[in-house]
C-alpha cells in the first residue's frame, strides 16, 4: 500500500458480482490507483446507511407482516433510535428527501420505495434488532454490526463487496452465493489445476423465496417510482428489469446506490476517505446513482436480464392503501382534482401475500362497519332492549362448598369457588405488585372473598430465604418480595389482599386498561409501571398510536408511576404533567442479597457488600459485561465482596467463567 497520504479529493467505489457464480465482474477501489493504492471496495469500511433498510423489511416480512402492512411514518426522538445525537427528532437528515415530509400511515411498501426512516425503525423493532442482525449476516455481511435500532438505518460500517453479495438474495429467490473471488482457477506450471472456482462454489440459503420477491417487487418500485426514478427519467437506465436502493448515510458522509438484475449485482460508493459531510443534500440518487446506471447499461449488453420469476405461492389480492386489510367497494377518498373539484379517488391496489399474510378482514377505515356504528353514536340513540327480570332485585347466591360431582376437573372449577374467609392480617410494608395477564371481570356481587390459592411463584407473605418457591425475588417479584406481598396475575386476587397495588404494563394495554378500571372501583390504591422500561423498549412499546392512547389514558387513572429507570421516570412525568411531581418515584427494581438480610426491607446501615443480577445475556440492551467490569473496579476500590447473581443455567456459568 502506498505511503502517500490520501486524497482530499471525492472518492468512489465499485462492485460487480454475477448473482449465481459470485464472481466479481467489475471492480474499482479509488479514482487513482497511482495517487492512492487503497482498495475502498474491498478493504474500507464505511455506514451503508439507508441502503440496508431492505434487510430490515426482509426480516420483517420474515415475521409475518407483508409489502401491505401498516406502518406509522412519524417522528421519533433520535434517543429511542440511538443515532444522530441525544436531543432532536429523527428524520433531520433525511428520508432520502430534501422535503424532509412526513406522511402518517402508510404501507411498507411505500415505505421502503420512499425510504422512510421513521417508518423502518418501526418495522425493525417489529422485527427485532437480532432478527435484522442474523440475517444480515447470514446474507453476507460479515463486519460487525452494532445491536442497536441505528443499524437499521445503516449507521453500521460495512464494505461495499459485503453489501453487494447480501443483495444478491432478493434476485436469487432467498439463496446467495459463497464468498465473492476474481480468480477462476489456480494451476501449476504443468497445467495441473490447483483451485478451481466451479468446484468451490456453495449456495447459503438465507430467507425464504417468498419474502425475497416480495423484498424485490419493493425495490422495483423504488427504481421506478421511489427514491431512485431518476434512474429511468433522468440518467438514461435501459428499459431492462431491474431493482435498487438509495443509500444516504447520516449527515451526508457516504452516498451509495446498490441494485441488480437477473444476473448481476452492483454497488456505488461515493464519500471521502476521511469521514466528512459531501455537502448537505448529497444523496445517494445524486452521486451514486448515474455510476450505476452506466454500469448496469453496460453489463446488460453482455449479460441480457430477463423478468424475475415470482414464487407460485404468492397471490395477487387487492388491499386498501388506507388500512392494509381487503378492500371494498367503498374504498375511495375524496380528493381535489387540478380543476379544484372534489373527486372519488379509489385507494386500493394489488398486493402479493402468501395465504398466512395475507389479511382475512374488509378495510375498516371506509364504509360504516358495526364497530364504527356503536362508537359514533350515542349510547341514548341505540336502541336496546328490557330485560325480562330486574337485575337488582335479585340476591347473589354465595356458593359455600365445593360443587364438584365428577371425579375430574377438566374445566378448573374449583379453583375459583368463592366462600367466606376471615379478613387478612395487615401486610407489612406498602407495595404490591399485580400483573395482569388474562383480566377477568369480577363478578358485581360478591361480598365473599375468592379463596385464596397458595402460589409459591409470587406469594412472599411467609417467605424466608430467597431460593424458597419457583420465582426468585428479583425484578418486579423484588417488589412484592421486598415489602412481603405478592405477585399476582388474577385482577380479583390483588383485590382481596386489600394493600396498595403496583400494575405492570405491557402488551398492547388493553388488560391493564380493563385491570386499572376493576381496581379503582373497588378503591385500590394503585402505581403503574410498564414492565419493560429501557429506552429502546419503550419506544417500541408506544410507537404504536392505539397503544400510545392507552398509556396516557392509565397513566391519567393512576395514583402515581414507579419508574425504573430514569427514562421512564421522564416519559411518566411529561404524560403526567397536569398531576403532582412527586407522584412519579424512580425506584430500581430490588436485588435483594442471598445471605440472611436478603429482605431489602431492613435498615441500609445493615446492607454490606456488591450484588450483581443478570440474566438474558443474548439481549444485547443488557450490557451485562459492562456491568461485570464497572463491578469489578467497584471490588478492587473498595474491596467489598460481591455476588453476582444468573437464572440462564449452563451457559451464563460458561459465560461468567470466561
Amino acid at each position: 500500500m502506498s505511503d502517500q497520504p490520501a486524497p482530499e479529493y471525492l472518492q468512489g467505489a465499485v462492485i460487480g458480482l454475477d448473482n449465481q457464480t459470485g464472481d466479481i465482474l467489475v471492480l474499482v477501489g479509488g479514482r487513482d490507483f497511482e495517487h492512492n493504492q487503497y482498495d475502498r471496495a474491498l478493504q474500507a469500511k464505511r455506514p451503508a446507511g439507508t441502503a440496508m433498510l431492505p434487510f430490515v423489511y426482509a426480516a420483517a416480512f420474515e415475521k409475518g407482516m407483508f409489502p401491505g402492512s401498516l406502518v406509522e411514518d412519524s417522528p421519533l426522538d433520535n434517543r429511542a433510535v440511538m443515532i444522530g445525537g441525544t436531543t432532536g427528532i429523527l428524520g433531520e437528515w433525511g428520508p432520502e428527501s430534501g422535503e424532509n415530509r412526513y406522511e402518517g400511515a402508510m404501507t411498507a411498501r411505500q415505505a421502503l420505495a420512499k425510504s422512510k426512516n421513521g417508518a423502518t425503525i418501526r418495522i425493525g423493532m417489529n422485527a427485532g434488532v437480532d432478527s435484522v442482525l442474523q440475517l444480515s449476516s447470514a446474507a453476507g455481511v460479515r463486519s460487525s454490526l452494532r445491536p442497536y435500532p441505528a443499524t437499521f438505518l445503516g449507521s453500521s460500517e460495512i464494505t461495499i463487496a459485503e453489501l453487494a453479495l447480501a443483495y444478491t438474495i432478493f434476485p436469487n429467490g432467498g439463496w446467495r452465493p459463497g464468498t465473492p473471488h476474481i480468480l477462476e482457477r489456480i494451476e501449476e506450471k504443468d497445467g495441473s489445476v490447483v483451485w478451481d472456482a466451479k468446484s468451490a462454489r456453495t449456495r447459503q440459503t438465507v430467507i425464504k423465496s417468498e419474502t425475497a420477491y416480495q423484498v424485490h417487487s419493493c425495490l422495483v418500485d423504488a427504481l421506478e417510482s421511489g427514491t431512485g426514478k431518476a434512474a429511468r427519467a433522468q440518467f438514461g437506465l435501459k428499459k431492462m428489469p431491474a431493482a435498487g436502493k438509495t443509500g444516504t448515510a447520516y449527515d451526508f458522509t457516504d452516498a451509495l446506490f446498490a441494485g441488480y438484475d437477473s444476473n448481476f449485482t452492483c454497488a456505488v460508493w461515493m464519500g471521502f476517505d476521511k469521514p466528512q459531510k459531501i455537502y448537505r443534500g448529497a444523496f445517494g440518487r445524486e452521486l451514486a446513482l448515474p455510476v450505476w446506471v452506466d454500469i448496469m447499461n453496460a453489463a446488460a449488453e453482455r449479460y441480457p436480464p430477463r423478468e424475475i420469476t415470482r414464487p407460485s405461492d404468492l397471490k395477487e389480492v387487492e388491499i386498501c392503501s388506507r388500512s392494509g386489510l381487503l378492500a371494498t367497494d367503498k374504498c375511495y377518498d375524496a380528493v381535489k382534482g387540478t380543476s379544484g373539484d372534489t373527486v372519488q379517488r379509489r385507494t386500493t391496489y394489488m398486493e402479493i401475500a402468501t395465504s398466512a399474510q395475507m389479511p382475512t378482514e374488509p378495510c375498516n377505515v371506509h364504509g360504516e362497519p358495526r364497530a364504527r356504528l356503536v362508537r359514533d353514536l350515542p349510547s341514548s340513540d341505540l336502541p336496546r332492549a328490557e330485560l325480562a327480570v330486574d337485575l337488582s332485585e335479585v340476591t347473589s347466591v354465595v356458593i359455600k362448598s365445593p360443587t364438584l360431582l365428577a371425579d375430574k376437573d377438566p374445566y378448573n372449577s374449583v379453583k375459583p369457588t368463592l366462600r367466606p374467609e376471615p379478613e387478612p392480617e395487615a401486610v407489612k410494608g406498602t407495595t404490591e405488585t399485580a400483573k395482569i395477564g388474562n383480566a377477568t371481570a369480577e363478578n358485581s356481587a360478591t361480598p365473599a372473598k375468592p379463596e385464596k390459592i397458595h402460589e409459591p411463584e409470587s406469594d412472599f407473605h411467609d417467605t424466608i430465604d430467597p431460593g424458597a418457591g419457583e420465582h426468585p425475588p428479583i425484578n418486579f417479584h423484588g417488589y412484592a418480595a421486598c415489602t412481603r406481598g405478592a405477585f399476582h396475575y388474577d385482577t380479583r386476587r390483588a383485590i382481596t389482599e386489600e394493600t396498595p397495588i403496583l400494575l405492570l404494563l405491557r402488551g398492547d394495554f388493553r388488560n391493564s386498561e380493563r385491570a386499572i378500571g376493576e381496581l379503582k372501583k373497588h378503591g385500590r390504591k394503585v402505581a403503574v409501571s410498564l414492565k419493560e422500561t429501557g429506552l429502546h423498549q419503550i419506544a417500541q412499546q408506544l410507537c404504536d398510536r392505539a397503544k400510545l392512547s392507552r398509556f396516557i389514558t392509565i397513566l391519567a387513572q393512576a395514583d402515581g408511576c414507579i419508574a425504573t429507570t430514569p427514562e421512564a421516570a421522564e416519559i411518566y412525568q411529561r404524560a403526567r404533567w397536569k398531576h403532582d411531581p412527586s407522584t412519579v418515584a424512580f425506584i430500581p427494581t430490588p436485588y435483594p442479597l442471598e445471605d440472611g438480610q436478603w429482605n431489602f426491607s431492613v435498615p441500609p446501615d445493615k446492607h454490606t457488600g456488591i450484588f450483581l443480577g443478570t440474566r438474558e445475556w443474548d439481549v444485547p440492551s443488557r450490557n451485562h459485561f459492562a456491568a461485570l467490569l464497572v463491578v469489578r473496579q467497584l471490588c478492587e476500590a473498595t474491596s467489598e465482596p460481591v455476588t453476582v447473581v444468573n437464572l440462564d443455567g449452563y451457559k451464563a456459568r460458561r459465560l461468567l467463567w470466561e
